[in-house]
């Protein structure tokens, strides 16, 4: 028996979700066509705090501009009601900039990260 992804309740898949990172789950689940997976994503969990800046073990880096550039275009529009809060590596000011404008009711860290 197959089960597909899809087939599962929304209470799964929404504790599956949760266990990913929020800007990944935005990212690659908003304005696929499947509209029940479109609103779970759009769920004040994962749009409530945003963190444009990427860490890994070895290295700070930002994210890159065609993922901000979908999020400033197409995500943060349909989502702005939740956000609270977006984080930003300095260097990516002017996209903070956009940003911002979406909404008035965002609250923004400019993170000033040394190298």
């Amino acid at each position: 028996m197959d089960i597909h992804l899809l087939h599962l309740p929304n209470e799964i898949l929404f504790t599956i979700l949760k266990k990913l990172d929020n800007r990944n789950v935005l990212y690659s689940l908003i304005s696929i066509g499947i509209e029940r997976i479109d609103l779970l994503a759009q769920e004040k969990t994962f749009s409530n705090t945003l963190n444009f800046v990427s860490t890994d073990a070895d290295d700070t880096c930002s994210i890159n501009e065609p993922i901000l550039d979908r999020f400033c275009i197409d995500i943060l529009p349909r989502i702005q009601y939740n956000v609270k809060c977006l984080i930003f590596e300095s260097k990516n000011h002017e996209t903070h900039s956009i940003s911002c404008r979406l909404s008035q009711s965002y609250s923004t860290q400019n993170l000033q990260l040394q190298s």
